[in-house]
């Protein structure tokens, strides 16, 4: 694996609220993205950072040497054995919760898994990651989530166990603040 962040392929599987969030901060970093998302159309400011949208998951797997899979959870799983050949070889990264390396490893298991906890932060290269990586990665393979994951902010390597709570205080702890937020500057007087 290129050690080069930015040379690079990413693919990014789906581009909602956290993958277009990660897609766009890797953008805006140097690196080259492409992020699959049903209605391309729909995410304008994603492609405003430099991010190749389309609406083919397998295209985008296909074209990429690390492939991101940034869908709920209850949809991770379907998406990463429908792409499973296009996988081989390939260094993937879940950003979903509640989804364990061993789910993974089985439904893609020649492909080389991570796990990643981040949040919408990322967008602007502001977040905080936990980073567990499989023991079927690579010493080269920990260097690039490593080189990665800090261009979107501070990134620690963890247990995959503490992922869990690392959830709730990253991921789900800022994207609570910023719709409470949203919302208050929808309603005039409140802010």
């Amino acid at each position: 694996m290129e050690k080069d962040v930015g040379r690079t392929g990413i693919a990014v599987i789906g581009a909602g609220a956290l993958g277009g969030a990660v897609a766009r901060g890797l953008a805006r970093a140097g690196c080259r993205v492409t992020a699959s998302c049903p209605h391309p159309d729909r995410r304008p400011e994603v492609a405003q950072d430099g991010v190749r949208l389309i609406a083919d998951n397998a295209e985008a797997a296909r074209g990429a040497e690390v492939v991101m899979f940034a869908l709920k959870p209850h949809l991770t799983l379907g998406a990463v054995r429908e792409l499973c050949g296009a996988l081989k070889g390939k260094l993937c990264v879940s950003l979903a919760a509640a989804v364990s390396l061993p789910m993974l490893e089985e439904a893609a298991p020649e492909a080389r898994w991570a796990r990643v906890m981040t949040n919408v932060c990322a967008a602007m290269n502001a977040a905080f990651s936990g980073v567990v990586a499989s023991e079927g990665c690579a010493p080269e393979d920990v260097e690039w989530l490593r080189a990665a994951f800090s261009l979107l902010g501070d990134a620690e390597f963890t247990e995959e166990g503490k992922l869990d709570a690392l959830t709730a205080l990253i991921g789900s702890g800022p994207a609570f603040f910023l719709e409470l937020l949203e919302g208050a500057t929808r309603r005039p007087g409140v802010i």
